[in-house]
């Protein structure tokens, strides 16, 4: 299938998070095959980023999809020449007015649920992202108790377990301030006290969440631990960003 062109127009290439997303997501492009071009209104290069597409000047802004997140760059939808133009809404509510301009003129993105309040019309979600390959974190002091043995087995590689036993009071004070984590994974009971200590000693507690209800608000409820200290933001990978894209502009292809 021939896959189409994607732009993405942003006001310059200087280091800020929003002009990130759109590097992000063009080397992602471009790994599977898209031709992806940043349109910039300012600088030509990326010295603070690898980008692996093609920068471009406003003078001359022609794809078959193209993104704009920045109101700033609003001003040249006129002159771009595009089967689509999508609005990806990431900045906050400063710039709500300037959406506003634009709203129900162009598909809307939203990269958060939140927004729908604001932008009810909005078409899509999709999320931010984040770098997974890049951003992957260090070996963590973990807490648990040695009885729950698949918790060596699960994530025995990836972080530094320190186990939890025989010890006083003194000592269970002092080794929640010695971990970065506390796994709290009991299938009995209704009230973990560990983990409730854990959690005034300020470590961050991962549950299942079987005894921690009364204050789950407070602490991390997961599923499958190997995954949450493998990569926590697996679910946000870039990856899964450009899959969603890919999705929508699959949809304006047909």
């Amino acid at each position: 299938m021939k896959k189409y062109s994607i732009g993405a127009i942003v006001p310059h290439l200087k280091c800020f998070g929003g002009i990130r997303r759109f590097l992000e997501i063009g080397n992602e492009f471009v790994s599977r095959g898209y031709n992806y071009t940043i349109f910039s209104g300012a600088e030509q290069s990326c010295n603070w980023f690898k980008f692996n597409g093609s920068i471009k000047s406003w003078e001359s802004i022609k794809a078959d999809m193209v993104l704009v997140g920045d109101p700033p760059s609003f001003k040249v939808l006129p002159k771009t020449t595009a089967k689509q133009i999508f609005i990806y809404v990431i900045g906050g509510e400063d710039y709500f007015d300037q959406y506003q301009q634009v709203y129900n003129k162009y598909p809307f993105i939203l990269n958060n649920k939140r927004l729908l309040q604001k932008f009810p019309n909005a078409e899509y979600v999709v999320e931010g992202g984040v770098n997974t390959k890049t951003f992957i974190p260090k070996k963590p002091k973990v807490l648990y108790y040695p009885r729950h043995s698949h918790i060596e087995k699960e994530i025995g590689d990836l972080v530094e377990l320190i186990p939890m036993e025989n010890l006083d009071n003194e000592q269970l004070k002092e080794v929640y301030h010695q971990a970065d984590y506390f796994v709290s994974w009991e299938e009995r009971g209704a009230w973990s006290n560990t983990s409730a200590e854990a959690v005034a000693s300020g470590l961050t507690v991962i549950t299942n969440g079987r005894n921690c209800e009364p204050f789950i608000d407070k602490v991390i409820k997961v599923k499958n631990l190997r995954d949450f200290f493998a990569s926590p933001m697996k679910e946000f990978d870039w990856e899964i960003v450009v899959d969603k894209l890919v999705n929508i502009f699959d949809s304006y292809e047909k």
